[in-house]
């Protein structure tokens, strides 16, 4: 069963859908790329599946990178936009891959 989400998580999920595909010019919410998040006080982790950006071909599969590279770093501008201090922003396919945004701890 899907919980529902909290007001800021409401807010969050707003700010997301600003966010844009360069590709396609569609949101990532509506895109399905939103898969989760955390939420704690001025903590925000976000979880994406960007794996569809990504290509078979190299020479594609880099061209993709940066697609992702400015998906994440629009996330975290429009978060830090809305005062989180501390941002994390996960991807699906490889969670070890994270970008990082907000303050230094």
């Amino acid at each position: 069963m899907k919980r529902e989400l909290n007001e800021i998580e409401k807010s969050v999920l707003e700010e997301l859908k600003k966010v844009k595909d360069p590709e396609t010019e569609s949101d990532i919410v509506s895109l399905g790329l939103v898969y989760g998040m955390t939420i704690k006080e001025s903590y925000a982790e976000i979880w994406v599946s960007l794996a569809r950006r990504l290509s078979v071909c190299p020479f594609c599969k880099a061209l993709g990178w940066t697609i992702v590279d400015k998906i994440t770093r629009d996330i975290v501008s429009k978060l830090e936009g809305m005062g989180f201090k501390r941002i994390k922003v996960v991807e699906a396919i490889n969670p070890s891959i994270a970008y990082y945004g907000g303050e230094e701890e």
